[in-house]
Parts: structure tokens; C-alpha cells; sequence
């Protein structure tokens, strides 16, 4: 059961909603906000440390938020004065390992759930051995990765395995980005402050590697066997540099977060009971594969700043709409590990709301037998095939 308060100022708050990224979110909220929007009910609020940039961005919004906050994460005070106003805080100040922790801490402190749409790993792992316990013992959801990084992989994984139903079960999983950046404003790149976050991200894999050990001396036994089972264990990684048939693109391996935001949401998995009759939610890694799979495919607009945007909001909803579909009290979490702890019921209804703002699950192909000499695929960020066992 929930520890919030009923009553609070607002729905949702984003934190940064004069940043780059944040603004964007804040946009696209203002157009779901209003009558007859995706969310015309929303009691929302924009957040950052400038009045004057908060100020100057309303002329930009197609409809006004419901308030304007002050916070800065070097004050302490204001952080907890915000999040204690709003249910859910959407925190999209970057780079998270500088900035977010300060942020995570006072939503436990004032028992209010939290999102940000990070891709760092470290901050992630850093987050999940010094805050869990607190989280858990306040009630309240801790959520990394809820855009880009990395919904289409995490939720992506587990729509694949809903696809094999008993007695089959999702053994292995190959996902494949294809990314196009058609539609995006003329001259778009990423953001300085996405290109910090990924520069010190790799600087920091030290850190990263430290973290993993200190969480695998928590949970020795569990953690041992996850990570001799993982997946890509029984099977080589795809091929560098040439280009794959099905593709007709070259490939490289993918530098961003997926896997390992992937990986964090089965080991919580594994951690929680199964659900009575839906084994097949968690991939049973180490298994006999046989020559069935399922393609599946997960598609939508420019991703880095369109798509984020609405994957953003969606999990943000989702956090405060229907968090009575989990049995979990709290703790940090990432995207698949939260929405997987209630089983088909709650994935299917994030698979539904992100469908109906433009972010498209499809089966491509459904369970069938398959030849090992054609490429299985998806598009723009799923899981593109999966073999079952039996």
C-alpha cells in the first residue's frame, strides 16, 4: 500500500522544464493537457532553478501549467518544498550522477514518487544500493530510464516474452536499433548536456564495475547465477561491420544503456515471486533453445527528444494512475522490473497508453518456426526475436 498523502498540488511535476530536454516535455504536456488532450485532467506543474527562464518558456506552451516552482538541487529545502507538492516528479535535470541523487533523496524524504529519463548506468546502480531499502520503507517509486533509455528496450523485452504462452517460454532475446532521424528540426543534434552524461558515463565505468560488485555481495547467490546466465551468454554477439540481410544497414554494438537497464529489470524479476500462470515474463536464460521464435517490432518518432517526450509522460501516468496494478510497496527500479512486477495486465496496459500517443508495439511476426540463416529484427529499439523452450 501506498504511504502518499491523497491531496497534493500535482498530478505531475517536472523538474528542469527549462532545460533542453525538459522543455520539450513540458511542451508536449501542455498539448495533452488541454480539453480533450491525452490528459485533460492533469494538474501539472513546471519546475527549475530561474524564475525568469520558467517564466519566459509559457509563451511557448500550448496551455498553461497548473504552477510554477523554484527549486535548485544545491538547496536542500527547496527540493523537499517541491517534490512534497506533486505525486509524481518527473526529473529531468541532467547529467544525473551530478545532479539527481540530491533529488532521489528528497522525493523518499517527503514520500514522493519519482521518474527521470536517465541513460547512466552508474547513477542507476549507485541509486539502487544506497536508496532501495529507504524506498521501500517510505512506499514510494524510484524509476530510472523512463524515455529512450530505455523503455523500448525494457518494456520491449517483456512484450517479446508475452508472446510466447505456456508451455513456451522466452529463453534468449537479440534486439537491433534501427534509428532514423527523419522528422527531427533541421540541424538537430544531441544536446551538450546528453553528450556530458555519455562522456562521463564512460569515464566512470570504473565506478560502475565497483557498484556491480557491491550489489553482487548483497545478493551473491541470486546475482551469480543471473550474471553466468545472462543474456548473449549461450549465444556470440551479432556480427561487426558487415551488413545483416534482414537489415540491409551495418551494425555495430550498441554503446547506450538498454542492456544494462535490461539486465537490472531481471534480476528484480527474478527476485519476486512468480506470477501464478505467467512464467514466461521472465527469460529463463541458460535454457535449450528450439527453432520457434517471435518478431517483434517497437517504432515511433525522432526518439531522442519527440518520442522521449511521450515515453516520459506515459510512465509518469502510469506511475500515478496505475500503481494499484503492482504488489510491490516501493524501491528503485527500472522501467521493465517495475511494470513486470505486476504481470500481462499492467505491461499491456503501458503497452496500450504509449500506442495510443504514437509509440507503436507490433508483432511482426507471431510465434513460428524459423530459419538460423535469416536475421531476426526489430526496429528503432525492441527485443527482435526470441527463441522459446518447451
Amino acid at each position: 500500500m501506498s504511504h502518499l498523502p491523497r491531496e497534493r498540488d500535482f498530478d505531475v511535476l517536472i523538474f528542469g522544464a527549462s532545460g533542453y530536454t525538459g522543455e520539450r516535455v513540458a511542451r508536449t504536456l501542455s498539448k495533452w493537457s488541454m480539453p480533450g488532450g491525452a490528459w485533460a485532467t492533469v494538474r501539472w506543474a513546471i519546475a527549475g532553478r530561474s524564475q525568469k527562464k520558467l517564466d519566459g518558456m509559457l509563451g511557448g506552451l500550448a496551455s498553461p501549467p497548473t504552477g510554477v516552482v523554484i527549486a535548485d538541487t544545491s538547496d536542500e529545502a527547496s527540493l523537499r518544498a517541491m517534490s512534497a507538492r506533486t505525486h509524481v516528479l518527473m526529473n529531468a535535470t541532467g547529467p544525473y550522477r551530478f545532479y539527481g541523487e540530491a533529488v532521489v533523496s528528497a522525493c523518499i524524504a517527503t514520500t514522493t514518487n519519482y521518474c527521470d529519463l536517465c541513460g547512466e548506468p552508474e547513477f542507476i546502480d549507485r541509486c539502487q544500493l544506497k536508496h532501495s531499502d529507504a524506498a521501500r520503507t517510505a512506499g514510494v517509486l524510484v524509476v530510472h530510464a523512463c524515455a529512450f533509455d530505455s523503455v523500448p528496450a525494457d518494456l520491449g523485452t517483456l512484450f517479446t516474452a508475452m508472446q510466447f504462452p505456456p508451455p513456451a517460454l522466452c529463453a534468449h532475446a537479440d534486439m537491433y536499433h534501427v534509428v532514423s532521424v527523419e522528422g527531427s528540426p533541421p540541424g538537430a543534434s544531441g544536446h551538450a548536456t546528453t553528450f556530458r552524461a555519455a562522456v562521463h558515463g564512460f569515464g566512470g565505468a570504473g565506478e560502475t564495475r565497483a557498484q556491480r560488485k557491491a550489489s553482487a555481495r548483497r545478493d551473491r547467490a541470486l546475482l551469480a547465477k543471473l550474471e553466468e546466465e545472462a543474456p548473449g551468454s549461450s549465444r556470440p554477439p551479432p556480427p561487426l561491420g558487415p551488413k545483416l540481410k534482414a537489415l540491409a544497414r551495418y551494425s555495430f554494438l550498441f554503446p547506450g544503456a538498454d542492456v544494462a537497464v535490461v539486465r537490472t529489470s531481471q534480476r528484480a524479476l527474478a527476485r519476486q515471486p512468480r506470477r501464478a500462470g505467467e512464467p514466461y515474463l521472465t527469460p529463463q536464460f541458460g535454457a535449450s533453445f528450439t527453432d520457434r521464435a517471435a518478431t517483434v517490432l517497437v517504432s515511433g518518432p525522432e526518439p531522442g527528444y519527440i518520442a522521449t517526450a511521450l515515453m516520459f509522460l506515459s510512465m509518469a501516468r502510469f506511475i500515478k494512475e496505475e500503481r494499484r496494478r503492482l504488489p510491490i510497496v516501493g524501491g528503485v527500479f527500472t522501467p521493465g522490473g517495475l511494470v513486470g512486477s505486476g504481470g500481462a495486465a499492467a505491461i499491456t496496459a503501458l503497452v496500450d497508453a504509449l500506442r495510443a500517443v504514437g509509440i507503436r508495439f507490433e508483432v511482426e511476426e507471431a510465434l513460428h518456426a524459423i530459419d538460423d540463416s535469416r536475421t531476426q529484427l526489430g526496429v528503432w529499439g525492441p527485443p527482435a526475436a526470441a527463441r522459446s523452450k518447451l
